[in-house]
């Protein structure tokens, strides 16, 4: 009789991933000569200078970020990370130019976004392998039309970056 021994399993690298679940999406509109849509984080809509088109959805941007402790410990640990938002250029979509202002989302603590600036934020009483908050960013942009028309949908450059892991 022979026996097997099998090495024991190794632990994955712990990590912190972000994900954009969902774009930033301004929908359709009319607008004559200038206007402006805003998009908040938690879905509401408002429009000065510009027509809704029902065809295409608005909705603010969503994004999940993850920690993966990298094993299966339930020991309960809390989660530090910092948020970035990146600078974000002009819109140009279809004949339709706009720029993005005023980001606010629904993370606690935070009231506004501003491209450029770090907020930092907690996953507290994280007690599985993978822990996540999921956020929303909404944003104002001001719109030009010279020609054409456009759905406009916007990736925005997030970033996250892990600070700490304290053990609770």
């Amino acid at each position: 009789m022979a026996l097997i021994q099998t090495a024991p399993a190794q632990a994955a690298v712990p990590s912190l991933t972000i994900t954009q679940d969902l774009p930033l999406r301004f929908g359709s509109f009319a607008v004559f000569g200038s206007g402006s849509r805003t998009v908040q984080a938690s879905g509401a809509v408002s429009n000065v200078n510009v027509y809704p088109v029902a065809s295409a959805p608005t909705g603010p941007g969503q994004f999940t970020v993850t920690y993966d402790r990298g094993n299966a410990n339930q020991k309960e640990i809390s989660v530090r990370f910092m948020i970035l938002l990146g600078q974000i250029t002009s819109v140009n979509q279809g004949g339709v130019n706009g720029t993005l202002t005023n980001f606010d989302n629904d993370l606690p603590g935070t009231p506004m976004l501003v491209p450029g600036r770090v907020v930092v934020q907690t996953m507290p009483n994280c007690i599985t392998r993978t822990c996540s908050v999921t956020f929303r960013i909404g944003a104002r942009i001001d719109v030009n039309r010279s020609t054409g028309g456009a759905a406009l949908v916007v990736p925005l450059p997030v970033t996250a970056f892990l600070v700490s892991v304290q053990n609770l």
